[in-house]
């Protein structure tokens, strides 16, 4: 995970907050000793989004997890043969500028089943 934090210009120290309903999420973060996991005033925040639904809630429950503009991050689902989301970073960007005020401005790979996001206010 230290590769991925660095990847999205995390520093040692920094406070991350997350929300992961299905738990995906949680064990790439729990053992990690470059942030602190806190539930409020994050300098950074990141989400899984396993659909187009669950992008609206997230956003919210994201924003009031960060510091006022710190970057967010929407980790979704790669397509593959046997999984087709409705979500993908196109759709992600034109959806969350629309209706979030967010500017995507950035894309890594979490690992080989999901990519991230990251957003910026407008």
């Amino acid at each position: 995970m230290e590769t991925i934090f660095k990847k999205m210009f995390i520093k040692p120290g920094m406070k991350l907050a997350f929300v992961d309903k299905d738990g995906i999420l949680e064990p790439y973060l729990r053992n990690q000793s470059i942030v602190e996991l806190v539930e409020k005033d994050a300098d950074v925040v990141m989400g899984l989004v396993l659909s187009l639904k669950d992008v609206d809630n997230c956003i919210e429950l994201l924003k009031l997890k960060r510091k006022k503009g710190s970057n967010i991050w929407l980790v979704y689902p790669k397509a593959t043969k046997t999984l087709k989301p409705d979500i993908n970073r196109d759709i992600l960007f034109a959806y969350t500028q629309d209706k979030h005020q967010l500017i995507a401005n950035g894309n890594i790979a979490l690992d080989e089943s999901y990519s991230m996001l990251r957003f910026k206010d407008l």
